[in-house]
C-alpha cells in the first residue's frame, strides 16, 4: 500500500488517541510513534504505536490502523500475533494489547482477528476513533 500523507496523517491522530488514552488510565507511556517520545523499539517482529506500562508494572501495546488497507495484510496479522502473544517474564500475565481503528473499520478488524483466531484473547482490546 502507497502511504498517502493523508493516511498517515489519520495515523498519527489514532497514535495519539492511544496515547491519550493510556495516559487517561493513568498508565506511562513509555515510547511511542509520535513527536515527544522515544521510538518503541520491536516486539517479535514488529515495532508497535505505543508502549506502556501500568501501576502492575505489566507492560502494554498499542497498534493503531486507518483502515485503508492497513487491517487485513501480512504484516499487520504478524503484528497482532506478535503483539497479542506476549507475557511478562516475572509473572506470565498477558501483556495486554489495544487496537484502535477508525469506528468503520471496527467489524472489519474484528473478521481479522477471527480469520486468526485471536478475536476471543482477553488480552486484546479494541478501541475506536472517531
Amino acid at each position: 500500500m502507497a502511504t498517502t500523507n493523508t493516511a498517515t496523517q489519520l495515523h498519527q491522530r489514532i497514535v495519539v488517541a492511544l496515547v491519550r488514552y493510556f495516559e487517561q488510565q493513568g498508565w506511562k507511556v513509555t515510547a511511542a510513534a509520535c513527536e515527544g517520545y522515544p521510538d518503541p523499539q520491536k516486539v517479535g517482529r514488529h515495532e508497535p504505536d505505543a508502549v506502556a506500562r501500568d501501576n502492575r508494572r505489566v507492560i502494554l501495546y498499542g497498534e493503531a490502523k486507518t483502515g485503508n488497507g492497513d487491517l487485513d495484510t501480512q504484516h499487520s496479522r504478524e503484528q497482532y500475533h506478535d503483539f497479542s502473544t506476549r507475557c511478562m517474564r516475572e509473572t506470565g500475565i498477558s501483556c495486554p494489547f489495544y487496537l484502535c481503528v477508525p469506528t468503520r473499520h471496527k467489524t472489519d478488524l474484528q473478521r481479522v482477528l477471527t480469520e486468526e483466531g485471536l478475536i476471543h484473547k482477553t488480552n486484546i482490546h479494541i478501541m475506536t476513533h472517531g
